[in-house]
């Protein structure tokens, strides 16, 4: 599937939207979906100028900038969520990689470049199935509890 289609249109504006929903995400913000992981984000940040856990709620409108990778808790790998307030967007220093710089992604909704359209795709089906069935708070206490599990078998 082209990530130009209009199937794929479907898809990513369906994740945004999740992730405006669960996150309760201000209007005044921007979703976008990136590759690079962490690495690529702790490059990205300084040349804009400016962790999240999906497990848990967030007060957004506190951060200027928070970038979540699906593999630690919500999803394949090959996607970061990047959610970015709209006052620091275009302030990228000139050095900074057009694939890297944030108003060029927001611009594009995302699709400069090929976006990571299978991961963006598990990311909505993950993001929906935590809003159907438990919802942000209790997939926090979840994910307490399975840590538990495992720490208590760890042997130090």
């Amino acid at each position: 599937m082209s990530h130009r289609s209009s199937d794929f249109a479907k898809i990513i504006n369906n994740t945004e939207n999740l992730v405006r929903e669960l996150l309760d995400v201000p209007n005044n913000y921007k979703v976008i979906f990136v590759q690079g992981g962490g690495s690529g984000q702790f490059s990205a940040v300084p040349l804009n100028l400016i962790g999240l856990k999906a497990g848990r709620p967030v007060d957004v409108s506190k951060f200027g900038v928070i970038f979540a990778d699906a593999q630690k808790n919500i999803g394949s790998s090959g996607v970061t969520v990047m959610i970015v307030h709209d006052d620091l967007l275009g302030f990228a220093l000139r050095e900074c990689p057009l694939v890297l710089e944030y108003k060029v992604q927001a611009g594009n909704n995302s699709l400069y470049n090929t976006p990571p359209c299978f991961s963006i795709y598990i990311l909505g089906m993950v993001l929906d199935w935590i809003k159907n069935n438990v919802g942000v708070a209790a997939m926090e206490k979840r994910s307490f509890i399975i840590s538990q599990m495992i720490y208590s078998q760890l042997i130090y």
